[in-house]
């Protein structure tokens, strides 16, 4: 059976001397992991240089029954990918949210939205200018936090002005552990309720957020399991 998918490159991984498995999200069947065959094979239908993360991809599916996993007959990139390969922010960017994809998308199922969400967000890396990066990945945590189902709820107020990390909502009273001062606090809520303006000022108050965000991402979707790339954005963003 010959079947065709967009899908978002998510895994790239040696099988063989020659084969490599292809961890991907796609459009029609969600989270799959496929094989590609003769990789360095010059002239196939399928290119290495296509599975890169964060790709893209219209793909070909050849699935038999009897088979482990299914073969990619060809493939095509879905858009442009200079920057992200070339430019070492957006690079270091893409590493970082293909590690948080990986860690928390589980489901073999088709979800269009999450779909969606994953290709315009690596579009809109592709075409941002690098200076408005800055805060890219923060709002990719939230965005993605959203579409699966456990996004912190933006309840702040005079009233309730501590966020609880646990219970994933602005409280009353500040708890004995997992919740947020008030400063902390208030950066979260700034980037819940400003989904465009930079809503960060220092680097610090940058990796504040970053540090709680992947905080309540470990509590609630990645089963503690430390998402390990934001050393290197740490790094690179300066």
């Amino acid at each position: 059976m010959i079947y065709t998918t967009r899908a978002i490159i998510i895994g790239t991984t040696a099988y063989t001397d020659n084969s490599l498995i292809i961890k991907a999200y796609t459009e029609e069947f969600g989270l799959q992991s496929y094989i590609l065959r003769a990789a360095r094979k010059k002239g196939g239908n399928a290119k290495p240089q296509h599975f890169q993360a964060l790709r893209v991809v219209e793909l070909e599916i050849s699935q038999t029954p009897k088979a482990k996993l299914s073969s990619i007959r060809s493939s095509q990139l879905a858009g442009s990918y200079e920057h992200i390969t070339t430019d070492i922010v957006k690079t270091t960017l893409a590493l970082f949210l293909t590690e948080v994809i990986n860690l928390s998308v589980k489901e073999s199922v088709p979800n269009k939205e999450l779909f969606h969400l994953l290709a315009s967000e690596t579009s809109a890396l592709e075409a941002a200018p690098t200076k408005d990066t800055t805060e890219f990945h923060l709002r990719f945590l939230v965005k993605l936090a959203s579409v699966l189902g456990f996004c912190p709820q933006d309840n702040y107020d005079a009233a309730h002005p501590y966020f609880n990390l646990r219970t994933g909502a602005f409280v009353a009273t500040m708890q004995e552990s997992d919740t947020l001062n008030q400063e902390a606090s208030m950066s979260l809520h700034k980037l819940l309720s400003n989904p465009t303006e930079r809503i960060t000022r220092t680097l610090a108050e940058r990796r504040e957020l970053l540090n709680n965000l992947l905080h309540f991402y470990a509590i609630h979707i990645t089963a503690g399991k430390p998402i390990r790339s934001h050393e290197i954005l740490y790094t690179i963003l300066g």
